[in-house]
């Protein structure tokens, strides 16, 4: 991993410093606005699928505990006796749920996002039930081609053809990641996927560029996390945004997601363009400690709460985990 890390940073040493006067916002309006979507979030999750005869969605249930969790471990307080009650309550209807794709084609989706939201040394002999219906799910559901299909309304999103299908592939290939030291048997999977993603089309949404170039990190290919780097940090825009798709206004969920995998990074990252990110991300935050954005599945209608949904847990996940780099 030192050897990637140096390549990369020799790489980038082309790269100007974003950095100008102005640019760099008050570490201290980034963490407040963490502080303020978690309260929403901690709120909003619990509400959203309190109907037992709603499903478990990926946005209001696995996303929301991982930002909370994430949050947790990065220091901010939150409400840990109500965080741990609801999360209890979706893994046990996650568990007990229909099984295989047959039944429900958002399962291994929704089980990939609890395996990210689990820390890195999560206590697995406590885990048994989530890491098995997890593991079935992936397995049961992965196609010939060594893909995961999008569900629902991931598939209607604005995205070429097949991203969609390439993003949770991706997601799926980084749960398997964090399963596979309780489960190693899942490493075909992750083998006929990779072969899967090193054979598609290089993906046009900002967000799939981004989520590829984590994965490209996390595998320790330095040729290509220098090449995805340098392009995703090609392509930010004068506001610290990200666009989309290229030749559009900025985002705020590509550029939350984008903010995620830089920090990730760490000093790979040239300075300025995380805290110009941060900066576009905090002055948008609305006072209910929220993020708008517009619907991904129908370009005629901008009102969408889900799309926003998105964006403000993408938003919390960034600005948190890079709060302490610009």
């Amino acid at each position: 991993m030192k050897t990637t890390v140096w390549i990369v940073a020799i790489a980038l040493i082309a790269l100007p410093s974003v950095t100008k006067a102005g640019d760099k916002i008050q570490q201290t309006q980034v963490k407040p606005a963490v502080t303020k979507a978690l309260a929403y979030l901690a709120k909003e999750g619990p509400e959203f699928t309190s109907d037992n005869g709603r499903c478990i969605t990926c946005h209001h249930g696995p996303m929301t505990v991982w930002a909370q969790r994430h949050a947790e471990q990065l220091g901010y307080k939150i409400d840990a006796d109500g965080y741990a009650s609801f999360e209890k309550k979706i893994l046990i209807r996650y568990a007990n749920g229909k099984k295989g794709p047959d039944k429900n084609k958002w399962r291994h989706t929704l089980g990939a996002f609890f395996a990210l939201a689990q820390p890195s040394d999560w206590d697995a002999k406590n885990n048994q039930k989530l890491i098995d219906a997890v593991a079935y799910e992936l397995k049961a559901a992965q196609q010939k081609d060594g893909s995961w299909l999008a569900a629902g309304q991931f598939t209607g999103q604005r995205r070429p053809k097949g991203e969609a299908h390439l993003l949770q592939t991706m997601w799926n290939v980084l749960s398997i990641q964090r399963l596979e030291p309780h489960r190693k048997s899942l490493a075909e999977q992750r083998e006929a996927a990779l072969k899967y993603i090193r054979a598609a089309k290089s993906p046009k949404t900002t967000d799939v560029r981004a989520v590829r170039l984590l994965l490209e990190r996390r595998l320790g290919d330095a040729g290509q996390t220098q090449a995805l780097l340098k392009g995703l940090l090609a392509d930010q825009l004068e506001d610290g945004s990200w666009p989309w798709l290229a030749n559009e206004e900025g985002d705020v969920w590509a550029t939350a997601v984008v903010l995620y995998v830089l920090a990730q990074l760490g000093d790979d990252v040239p300075a300025g363009y995380v805290a110009k990110a941060q900066s576009y991300l905090v002055k948008l935050q609305r006072d209910d400690g929220t993020w708008y954005a517009l619907t991904r599945m129908n370009p005629e209608k901008h009102d969408s709460d889900i799309a926003s949904y998105f964006a403000t847990v993408w938003s919390t996940l960034a600005l948190a985990e890079s709060a302490d780099r610009q």
